[in-house]
Formats: C-alpha cells, sequence, structure tokens
C-alpha cells in the first residue's frame, strides 16, 4: 500500500489540483468545526424523578399505541378526520 503523498503522484497535474483544492477544504472544516470533547454534564438531570419512574414503566408508555380520545358528552364517539 502505497502513502498519501506516493498515490498523488501518479494522478495527473489536472487532478492534483481537485485533490488539493478537497484537502484545503477539509482542513478549513477542521479549523471551523474542531471536535469537542464529550460533554456528559446533562447526567443525572432526572435523578427527581426516579422514584416516579423505572425505564421499563417509561419503555411501556412510549411504544404504546395513544389512548382513545374520550367519548362527547352526547354519548356519541368523535368523528376521526384522515390525515
Amino acid at each position: 500500500m502505497s502513502t498519501i503523498e506516493e498515490a498523488v503522484k501518479l494522478l495527473p497535474p489536472n487532478i492534483r489540483v481537485n485533490v488539493r483544492v478537497y484537502i484545503d477544504s477539509l482542513i478549513e472544516k477542521q479549523r471551523l468545526h474542531p471536535v469537542k470533547p464529550l460533554s456528559q454534564d446533562w447526567a443525572g438531570g432526572f435523578s427527581e424523578f426516579k422514584s416516579e419512574y423505572t425505564s421499563m414503566g417509561l419503555q411501556k408508555i412510549f411504544s404504546s399505541p395513544s389512548p382513545p380520545a374520550p367519548a362527547s358528552p352526547s354519548g356519541q364517539e368523535p368523528r376521526r378526520t384522515s390525515q
């Protein structure tokens, strides 16, 4: 396997220009948006709800279909509109 430099030398001059432009764009992208370490300062943010909810309980709530709409005062089922 060759190095990047060796591979670029095998390219015709007009393609080398494209490679250089691409490399410059990567350098600029890195300069504008440097990689930052992952922040986990949110950890424990919901600890006050620990006694109310469990992970299994939340999974059950969010995986079940939404409950039916309440019946109207006349006792008839509300009309559902298709979306």
